[in-house]
């Protein structure tokens, strides 16, 4: 249960990664080019904080995660992110390193006990299975122009105005998209439409939160503490490679998933 629960909350970070880029109707889609031109300038560190919440029936989930992800390029990017999950059936705290490479995806994960789970998924493997599901779920799709253009069939976002130096656009993710990112059950589960609010800095249209909200009720709720830019110089060596530690076994998800196929 507790791996599923993981898995839940994992899923929420991918809406969290791409949401600040998704597309709007007119008053909204000028916002929303300055934000492209904000993640063009690599390589940038993203510092970010979280807190979720969700309730299934009598039994509720909450999470306090935070992290960073330093990216360099499309293929090239570093995420770190801390989690302490609370649920009925007790507390566990987990870290979570991803690295791409260029060629492949990283994953490492921390558990309680010193255990780590570690995979490999290689970048043309992701492509593939993202053709498959009908998304350009890849990394070379995370390039903001990309994204912008991509997600504009999926969400409706609608400029609702500014305040105290914010801009906020709102939007329904709709069902198609709910679909392809395998959130309709999680929309089901908590009984209602998922829409997500996003607030920019007026002045420098860096992301500041934004909320995932079922029927109006926030689920997640997830703020950009800081935003910083580097010059090359500036990335530590070694950031964009990984190398397992001796002894820890690794999964070869490119294997797994065309068995589940």
């Amino acid at each position: 249960m507790k791996r599923k629960l993981a898995l839940l909350f994992a899923t929420l970070m991918v809406v969290a990664a791409v949401a600040p880029t998704f597309a709007a109707q007119d008053e909204a889609k000028p916002w929303l080019e300055k934000l492209v031109s904000v993640y063009e300038k690599t390589p940038l560190r993203v510092h970010w904080t979280a807190d979720i919440s969700m309730s299934f029936g009598e039994m509720t989930m909450t999470a306090e995660m935070t992290g960073n992800q330093l990216i360099r390029d499309t293929t090239h990017q570093r995420m770190e992110m801390d989690m302490a999950m609370s649920m009925p059936q007790g507390k566990m705290e987990t870290s979570m390193l991803m690295v791409s490479d260029g060629e492949h995806i990283w994953t490492e994960t921390s558990m309680p006990g010193g255990m780590k789970q570690v995979g490999k998924m290689s970048i043309a493997k992701m492509e593939e299975l993202g053709k498959e599901a009908g998304l350009q779920m890849n990394l070379k799709a995370m390039d903001p122009k990309q994204m912008l253009s991509m997600l504009q069939e999926y969400v409706d976002f609608k400029f609702l105005g500014r305040e105290d130096g914010r801009v906020t656009l709102s939007g329904p993710l709709n069902p198609e998209m709910l679909s392809a990112m395998n959130m309709g059950q999680l929309q089901g589960a908590a009984g209602g439409d998922m829409s997500i609010t996003v607030s920019l800095d007026e002045k420098t249209v860096i992301p500041m939160d934004f909320e995932i909200q079922i029927d109006g009720q926030k689920l997640a709720t997830m703020n950009f503490n800081k935003v910083d830019y580097l010059s090359g110089s500036d990335v530590p060596e070694g950031s964009f490679s990984y190398t397992p530690a001796e002894g820890v076994a690794v999964m070869d998800l490119d294997a797994a998933m065309a068995g589940a196929q």
